[in-house]
């Protein structure tokens, strides 16, 4: 490519009245030879001759794409969208760099292209669930969602989007599954742990506010079966529902995990009502002195 951007050059020097002819080739050398300043201009230069010619503005988006001007490489792409929709080169290359970017509206317009197209890779589903998300189109996020489960039930990656809209909705026990199953998939994942933590103790929490303390257990116990940095909270909740329940042993066992895990928790348990019974219990005092 670099001897053939080099003959170009040549011939755009040799006949100066060609240059319309020679510019686009030219850019298109330079490119595949990564010579990208020099692609740049000859592609620029070429588009102010023969404006919003196709070939010319996909080879100047990929060039400002490897240049790393990537708001210049979407305006561009948005062009060649416009002038041939059914293209599929500019949809792959323009999704991805949205999603890149978090531009998530752009990002949406170009996976709905290849998802029209057929074209979406597994990947894609999730990064066009994801993008639904953002742009706070839940019902579109979980369409896309479900559709790449259906396809791939163990694709990592799409239940902690659907737990997230589960959640902004309010539907924390739907979300406290599919944290669950996503675990089963990446039992490692700190970020994950730490999410199925947090969405179990809310989950507990409410029901300790509507006073259904076993159904809170529950929620409580589920979290701890994943170490994260909401054990401790859920370690104290799980022993102030095991007090209001008298089930004394069980309570002071689960606070002593939680004062373990946050030296804090003591003063908290001290003036907490929930402990109440175990006002007089001496394992209880001994444990807070």
């Amino acid at each position: 490519y670099q001897g053939a951007a080099k003959q170009l050059s040549l011939a755009l020097k040799i006949h100066p009245l060609k240059m319309q002819d020679y510019l686009l080739p030219l850019g298109q050398a330079q490119r595949q030879a990564k010579n990208y300043p020099d692609a740049q201009s000859a592609l620029e230069k070429f588009l102010t001759m023969v404006p919003n010619d196709f070939a010319g503005m996909k080879e100047l988006g990929q060039v400002y794409k490897e240049m790393n001007q990537p708001q210049k490489a979407l305006d561009i792409f948005l062009k060649c969208a416009t002038a041939k929709p059914m293209d599929m080169d500019v949809p792959r290359w323009a999704a991805d760099l949205a999603f890149d970017q978090k531009n998530y509206g752009v990002a949406v317009t170009f996976y709905e292209a290849l998802k029209t197209a057929n074209k979406l890779e597994p990947a894609d589903w999730i990064n066009l669930g994801k993008s639904y998300y953002e742009a706070k189109k839940f019902p579109e996020a979980v369409s896309t969602l479900q559709a790449a489960l259906e396809k791939d039930s163990n694709l990592k990656g799409v239940r902690p989007i659907l737990a997230a809209i589960a959640v902004a909705e309010n539907r924390l026990p739907d979300a406290v599954t599919l944290y669950h199953d996503e675990l089963s998939l990446s039992p490692d994942d700190e970020a994950l742990k730490n999410s199925f933590g947090e969405t179990c103790l809310n989950a507990g929490l409410a029901m300790r506010q509507q006073k259904k303390l076993a159904d809170a257990s529950q929620y409580f116990q589920l979290g701890l079966t994943a170490a994260s940095v909401s054990s401790a909270n859920l370690s104290y909740n799980l022993a102030a529902v095991y007090a209001q329940q008298r089930k004394a042993k069980d309570a002071i066992t689960n606070l002593s995990a939680a004062i373990q895990k946050d030296p804090a928790m003591k003063a908290s348990a001290k003036s907490d009502a929930s402990f109440a019974s175990l006002k007089k219990n001496p394992a209880y005092l001994k444990l807070l002195k």
